[in-house]
């Protein structure tokens, strides 16, 4: 049977793989499966899994992953063996590091790390695979630093203090503006460095003159401010505000959060607390999913990808790391196309670039 090649038109022989005239490869790609559901849930709701159940089920979905399965299937696996790893769990140490290895996107000192740890309690399949890298000098040069890292993480890891959310609570405000007599619009914005109020731009845009009001969580402060535009980059989808008078020295006084600008990992855990459906702020926490996920958000195409529950007005609340510094603004989801809700933040990196552009 004859064929019509996708590059030139020509007509070839079905059994041809390369167009004898334009030199196109014919091989088909297998067409990629939908990401599974099952998987996506039990990301959702690891915490609430036995460790070893968990390892189990984590090693049969990271037995099937193969050139068809969905982005989002290979990095919810990586998620869960990275919490696995930061609870202690030896052998998925191993396994996380071999992913890590194979993944062009991830850093090899830190899968070496990884290997480190896990061969110091005791993973012989881990010990073995460092001997096998020939590299003694990296490798005696990592060690100190994994634990040290390790140490740091481990304490946190899916725990939030008390402290750090009373920290974030003074730093988080609740945004609306009333866009017309009968319509308005609700949103999360987070204090910075220098007094800033960083929010998404589609929480604020339209009419500039219309007032900005925002309020804290009534345990922190019950009145309500008005505040200022700054800078908006509809592009980006980032506005810089910041309140005006006295409120404004009086912020000035205090601290707030810092940007995190390094790349986040796979697995890393973070959280969120933002203006739900407009009725308050919520706590919700998860993990990074994906630290450079394929989904474009208006101009930024380098997005972070978590698995944390975000619902209508938790748009431009701060994506939080366990170290209390902001990674990123919550900013959209997708639903549909066959997956649960899937949850995106831009980086941080995007605020700076705002900030030193339009407000400078």
């Amino acid at each position: 049977m004859a064929k019509k090649c996708n590059v030139c038109g020509c007509m070839i022989d079905d059994s041809d793989l390369v167009c004898p005239t334009c030199g196109a490869s014919l091989e088909q790609k297998p067409k990629s499966k939908p990401a599974n559901q099952t998987l996506q849930r039990i990301v959702k709701y690891s915490s609430m899994i036995e460790t070893e159940s968990l390892f189990n089920t984590v090693m049969y979905y990271k037995s099937i992953l193969d050139d068809t399965s969905d982005e989002q299937d290979y990095n919810n696996v990586m998620a869960l063996l990275t919490e696995l790893a930061y609870k202690g769990h030896a052998e998925s140490m191993y396994h996380l590091a071999l992913m890590m290895l194979d993944n062009p996107k991830c850093n090899v000192e830190d899968a070496v790390k990884w290997l480190i740890i896990s061969a110091k309690k005791g993973n012989e399949n881990s010990r073995i695979k460092l001997s096998m890298l020939n590299n003694d000098y990296l490798v005696q040069q990592l060690s100190e630093v994994a634990e040290q890292e390790y140490d740091n993480v481990q304490g946190h890891y899916n725990v939030s203090s008390n402290k750090n959310i009373e920290f974030a609570l003074k730093n988080i405000v609740r945004i609306s503006k009333l866009v017309s007599e009968t319509q308005g619009s609700s949103g999360t914005g987070f204090i910075i460095q220098g007094g800033y109020i960083v929010t998404n731009a589609h929480v604020v845009e339209g009419d500039y003159k219309s007032d900005i009001v925002v309020s804290f969580d009534p345990s922190i402060d019950d009145m309500k401010y008005k505040a200022k535009l700054l800078a908006i980059d509809e592009d980006k989808d980032i506005a810089i505000l910041s309140f005006g008078g006295l409120m404004k020295d009086r912020i000035a006084k205090y601290e707030h959060f810092e940007l995190e600008l390094n790349e986040t990992r796979f697995g890393d855990f973070v959280y969120t607390i933002g203006n739900s459906q407009g009725y308050g702020l919520r706590y919700s926490e998860g993990h990074i999913g994906s630290p450079r996920a394929n989904a474009k958000h208006r101009s930024i195409t380098d997005v972070i990808c978590v698995d944390l529950d975000m619902q209508h007005g938790n748009s431009g609340g701060p994506l939080i790391d366990c170290n209390n510094r902001v990674v990123g603004i919550t900013s959209f989801g997708i639903t549909g196309h066959g997956v649960d809700e899937l949850n995106y933040a831009i980086k941080s990196k995007y605020i700076i670039d705002v900030i030193n552009k339009k407000c400078v």
